[in-house]
């Protein structure tokens, strides 16, 4: 018997796969077992395909875990996250500013770790800021933004005096663009009437729930915890990266065109859209359901989509599962 690939030769071996005759040359040995060319090719895919299976999932996902339980430590020792704290007494600050002609509204916050910030509209002032804190928050307005600062230098977080909140209210007449950068603690953004232009959240660790409103730009980045977004009227892009935490996104009674990008490191991803918007899902992800969505190519559509086409664009990518659901 010859060689399947050089018929000039005589055979020394039979492939393991396909059972072609091989000469010494065609003849690869892997694991004890003789391949050609062509089936030895095929075991490296299935092996290389292999290796990214449930157990290497679990390994990032540890890694990932460890990394947080790492800067955890690190912000302790950097008293941040202090053992001892220095003192418990609160005092309480009322700041607000009569609405007096301005076109826009600029809101940049700046804070340490407290209990829980909230954030909704007024129609009586331009603004109006409570807070109850250990030390005093440093406010400042001027050409139409509003900076708002809390270092709190001393050795204590909301974990040794969980009182600590602020809150928020601001104008519903005019545009507006927040940039909130919290430590860690709870967010609660009552949108209502508040015509934003970009609302942008970041925390490094809790939890941050924004309902109602329209908004045209919306960033929120969380360290650790869970995201909840619900009952948006109106945006045309959403960006989410939340790193460990599950995050829930309802945008059933959105009007118009909206892009969204999720980036959701550990932790399960849910979304809830309506029926009568054409929706275009890419996904990325362990496990994906998607309740009366088909696949087509590399994504999925609903029914809406053949007849409007994507209105609604959504790219998310999970080490968890995905869920979406029509309403």
């Amino acid at each position: 018997m010859n060689c399947y690939y050089h018929p000039d030769r005589e055979s020394v071996a039979v492939c393991s796969v396909c059972k072609k005759p091989l000469c010494k040359e065609c003849a690869h040995e892997k694991n004890g077992k003789i391949y050609c060319s062509d089936c030895l090719g095929e075991a490296k895919t299935k092996q290389v395909r292999s290796t990214f299976s449930f157990p290497a999932v679990a390994l990032i996902t540890v890694i990932i875990v460890a990394a947080l339980i790492v800067s955890l430590i690190a912000l302790r020792r950097a008293n941040i996250f202090p053992i001892i704290p220095q003192s418990n007494s609160l005092q309480t600050q009322d700041i607000e500013k009569d609405f007096s002609g301005e076109t826009s509204l600029a809101v940049e916050l700046n804070l340490s770790a407290m209990k829980k910030v909230t954030i909704n509209g007024t129609d009586a002032k331009l603004y109006s800021l409570w807070s109850s804190t250990n030390q005093e928050i440093k406010a400042k307005y001027a050409n139409g933004k509003l900076t708002i600062d809390y270092p709190n230098n001393k050795r204590f977080t909301f974990l040794n005096n969980p009182n600590e909140t602020l809150a928020l209210s601001i104008t519903n007449k005019i545009p507006v663009n927040i940039v909130l950068k919290l430590g860690a603690g709870n967010t609660e953004i009552d949108g209502g009437s508040i015509p934003f232009e970009n609302l942008t959240l970041e925390s490094g660790a809790g939890s941050i729930d924004v309902k109602e409103g329209t908004v045209k730009n919306l960033n929120i980045s969380l360290g650790a915890g869970n995201i909840d977004i619900s009952q948006i009227k109106a945006a045309q892009n959403i960006k989410i990266n939340n790193g460990v935490g599950n995050t829930s996104l309802d945008i059933s009674k959105i009007e118009s065109n909206c892009l969204i990008t999720i980036n959701n490191g550990v932790g399960n991803t849910s979304l809830t859209v309506s029926k009568s918007k054409g929706v275009k899902v890419y996904v990325r992800t362990i496990k994906f359901e998607g309740n009366g969505f088909i696949k087509e190519d590399d994504y999925y559509v609903n029914d809406a989509f053949n007849e409007n086409g994507a209105e609604i664009v959504v790219n998310v990518s999970s080490v968890g599962n995905v869920t979406i659901n029509e309403q």
